[in-house]
């Protein structure tokens, strides 16, 4: 006999028996010793895990359950536009584990949706008549609050932050946009708190053979310069956030390679550009991603969540390679090519 409960999604591991799961909807902390569960949530609401820090774990309480997580599409003006989708109205909370465990809610705002969290806090869009792109600390401040638009359909929007976290860039699907075949660049300035650049109706036709719904690929090949196109090429589009200026030729892509010192960004024990990493204030290349011309990536390349450790692909393919910031040294990992790499576990976990 089958059972019709979902299978147990194991999260994080806490203490040595202690683990962290969602089951039926609502994260569960599961004492293997002990063997049994106890629910981060007292009350009978979803959640979901958004982070871990050490003893810490950041979830969403679900206060608006969700009966399908689909999209409903209609015809507007010959067009395939989307109508109606999950809503989610979301609080922001903290566990923290211990003798004495507690919860926390962060922040007043209800989140429609997390976009990217990082070392100090989250990027969300919050669920109000007129939303708001905020950044919440750890500690539920709001450091950050830029303009989001009610039409700009939150399911779908994409969040690239550059590499000295002064822009940040968004793949948008409009209201009014057909569904599958285009989407909105928009870039916009922490600083000035303003939208600085629209490119409106992205062509993504091409990428139609790709199983997900289309968005704008977008990379920031320095400080002040992003390449975006569809989901699988480029098109060689590329924007001088500054100028503004848009060029569609292949041959404004610059050698990547030819970087100095003070074009470096600091990342935890490491500085990196766009597909480059050093040690911290080394000469010598600690390894890079970008393929023989120089232009463009050609393997995986990512940093642990605090930047300590960093894990890529050899340019050759010929081995997956883990950087450890600290001891400034490599290790062979596995031989061969993978095609990506994700961090597991909380802030500081060594692999």
């Amino acid at each position: 006999m089958r059972c019709d409960a979902p299978p147990p999604r194991f999260l994080h591991r806490i203490k040595q028996h202690v683990v962290l799961i969602r089951y039926d909807d609502r994260l569960q902390l599961l004492d293997l010793k002990a063997g049994k569960m106890e629910r981060l949530l007292k009350a009978e609401e979803p959640s979901d895990l958004v982070r871990t820090d050490g003893d810490t774990i950041y979830f969403l309480r679900q206060t608006v359950r969700c009966e399908s997580y689909g999209y409903r599409l209609k015809t507007l003006d010959g067009k395939t536009v989307l109508d109606e989708w999950y809503r989610p109205r979301d609080r922001l909370c903290a566990y923290t584990a211990g003798d004495a465990p507690k919860t926390a809610e962060l922040a007043e705002p209800f989140i429609e949706a997390v976009l990217q969290h990082d070392e100090e806090g989250f990027w969300v869009v919050t669920a109000e008549t007129q939303p708001r792109l905020l950044h919440l600390t750890t500690h539920g401040r709001i450091t950050d609050m830029l303009p989001w638009q009610a039409d700009w359909a939150v399911c779908e929007a994409k969040f690239l932050l550059s590499p000295d976290a002064r822009h940040i860039a968004l793949s948008i699907l409009r209201m009014d946009q057909d569904f599958h075949g285009c989407r909105d660049l928009v870039v916009m300035s922490r600083e000035k708190k303003a939208i600085l650049k629209t490119v409106r109706d992205v062509d993504l036709r091409n990428s139609i053979l790709d199983s997900s719904t289309p968005s704008i690929r977008m990379e920031w090949l320095g400080r002040n310069t992003l390449q975006f196109g569809t989901n699988f090429s480029f098109n060689g589009q590329v924007l001088n956030v500054d100028t503004s200026a848009i060029s569609e030729s292949s041959a404004s892509k610059p050698d990547l390679r030819q970087v100095t010192a003070d074009q470096r960004v600091v990342a935890g024990k490491f500085e990196t550009t766009f597909g480059q990493v050093w040690f911290g204030h080394d000469k010598e290349l600690a390894g890079s991603v970008l393929n023989a011309k120089g232009d463009w990536v050609s393997a995986c390349l990512e940093f642990s969540p605090d930047a300590q450790w960093a894990a890529l692909t050899s340019s050759d393919l010929d081995c997956v390679v883990v950087l450890d910031g600290e001891k400034r040294s490599r290790r062979r990992l596995i031989d061969g090519w993978c095609s990506d790499l994700e961090w597991l576990g909380g802030w500081g976990v060594k692999p």
